[in-house]
């Protein structure tokens, strides 16, 4: 009886232990079940955040291919007409090389970018401040011997020219909000007269095409000549 006594207890304690222990286990397994699905749940989410993205980047590719192609097509052909093909240039393009040749000074046109131009932006009232240093620098476009300037001057003459005639018309003619005011039914500004280079008056598609980009091999005039809009290369703050 003393043995029974003693090991009853015993027996309902350790059987209390085990009930503990299997309780432990089972809370474990929840929370473990539990976290399973928060991570299940989160990963849904992902994915369904992903196809949803995944589908509107369908819509949108498909929009673009709607849209885009023939916008596309429709700028080729708009260009097409308007800029003329390399093919069409009267002789073989010229290579920049050093060559014989006079130079031509563009200091007092430095000068003025120097003053007026930051991060690629014209002070265009500075400029109008400084008019006359302007008009002199232009003046001197119209005075010079073109004919006699060595290859490389020659390239970097007309790349000035072109942005120096560019900022005159703004500056002459005030457009009220973008150069393309200054076009009108008859004739867009680009093919209208914008100055006198070696005596011989211009436009400012003269310049770009029938002096740089037919007669010259080189790329790099793309980023010299600047349109006065924000959609062309930045102005360089210095003569070329």
């Amino acid at each position: 009886k003393t043995r029974q006594l003693v090991h009853e207890p015993l027996f309902a304690l350790r059987t209390c232990l085990h009930a503990l222990t299997a309780l432990h286990h089972c809370a474990i397994s929840v929370r473990r079940k539990r976290r399973a699905l928060m991570r299940s749940n989160a990963l849904l989410k992902t994915l369904l955040t992903t196809t949803t993205m995944c589908a509107a980047l369908d819509v949108y590719t498909s929009l673009e291919s709607l849209v885009a192609k023939p916008y596309y097509k429709l700028e080729q052909s708009v260009a097409s007409k308007q800029i003329p093909a390399l093919s069409t240039a009267e002789a073989p393009l010229k290579k920049l090389a050093d060559g014989p040749g006079a130079a031509f000074d563009h200091g007092p046109w430095d000068a003025l970018l120097k003053t007026h131009v930051q991060n690629g932006r014209v002070d265009y009232d500075g400029l109008q401040a400084d008019k006359s240093q302007f008009d002199a620098y232009v003046a001197s476009l119209a005075q010079a011997d073109v004919a006699n300037l060595s290859p490389k001057e020659n390239f970097a003459f007309h790349c000035n020219a072109y942005n120096a005639l560019c900022i005159g018309k703004i500056l002459d003619e005030k457009p009220a909000k973008s150069i393309l005011d200054l076009s009108t039914k008859q004739q867009t500004v680009w093919d209208s007269r914008a100055g006198i280079i070696g005596g011989e008056a211009v436009s400012l598609n003269d310049v770009e095409h029938k002096r740089l980009r037919l007669v010259f091999a080189e790329p790099r005039v793309h980023a010299c000549l600047v349109c006065a809009s924000a959609s062309c290369p930045d102005l360089a703050p210095y003569a070329f």
